[in-house]
């Protein structure tokens, strides 16, 4: 059993992973996430954005197609502030 401790993002509280078993990644069905290229950890991810009060969360999306050059973006709830 290995125990990983990481800080939470909000500096909240410290938090820890417990991992009971050590698998490998079957090729067939991906890849580790630390070995994906860019490409396509754009084609399957996603991007955290802390969305300041004016933009519509339209305008957000936008700007996230034009500046990573994708056709396809969308958000996962509100932005609005």
């Amino acid at each position: 059993m290995n125990v990983l401790r990481y800080g939470d993002p909000f500096g909240e509280q410290a938090r820890e992973m417990i991992t009971l078993i050590e698998a490998e990644t079957d090729q067939r069905y991906g890849k580790p996430p630390e070995l994906r290229t860019i490409e396509e950890r754009l084609e399957f991810g996603y991007v955290a954005i802390d969305k300041h009060a004016g933009p519509t969360s339209h305008d957000i999306v936008n700007s996230v197609r034009r500046v990573l050059g994708v056709e396809r973006a969308g958000h996962g709830g509100t932005l609005e502030a």
